[in-house]
């Protein structure tokens, strides 16, 4: 399997094409249930099912997780990814600055 998540401590491992690892540590996030969620969608987005290929691209998503996760903390948020509305995760939607970051949530009002 190209990737896993793993319960305790918290994160994740993705073996990416020509056998690069890349270990994401979100053990210590103060939502531990909405991280764990987010990182088996990650690992789903993971080459060969999904278009993450990139050692560099698999760890701007598990930042991006920690920023989601702090963000929707903050705002008083306490549930698991399915307990997400749209509006929430647009609140959390922000773009970190550099050019290899993961594309926030676009058109998060419209259909």
């Amino acid at each position: 399997m190209p990737a896993t998540v793993h319960p305790g401590p918290l994160g994740g491992e993705c073996v990416l094409p020509g056998g690069v690892r890349r270990v994401i540590v979100l053990a210590g996030t103060r939502n531990e249930q909405l991280a764990e969620d987010l990182a088996t969608g990650l690992a789903r987005a993971v080459h060969p099912h999904g278009t993450i290929a990139a050692f560099r691209t698999a760890g701007n998503y598990g930042a991006a997780i920690r920023r989601m996760v702090d963000a929707l903390t903050d705002d008083g948020f306490t549930g698991g990814a399915s307990e997400l509305t749209r509006a929430r995760k647009c609140s959390a939607g922000t773009r970190p600055s550099g050019e290899n970051a993961p594309p926030r949530f676009e058109n998060c009002g419209s259909r």
